[in-house]
């Protein structure tokens, strides 16, 4: 519960991310997702908190680290 009210807080987008999301959600005919080599429950709170629910609800794909089996420094989480 601690680290969920310290992600609410704290977390932030680095500089021009969202921008540049929404840029290429808006791109017709382009796919746009996520992937993050850690857990889907890990990384799960801090995306809602910063890229938030209804930028979420537009991706093609959202990938998380125990969706591969193949880890960093592997490129398999980029290439599924």
């Amino acid at each position: 519960e601690i680290y969920k009210e310290i992600v609410d807080q704290a977390a932030m987008p680095r500089e021009g991310v969202l921008e540049l999301m929404d840029a290429a959600i808006a791109e017709e005919g382009l796919a746009v997702g996520i992937c993050s080599a850690a857990t889907k429950a890990g990384f799960e709170k801090v995306v809602n908190s910063v890229v938030g629910p209804e930028r979420l609800a537009k991706l093609d794909v959202i990938i998380a680290g125990d969706d591969v089996t193949r880890k960093k420094p592997d490129p398999m989480i980029y290439d599924t």
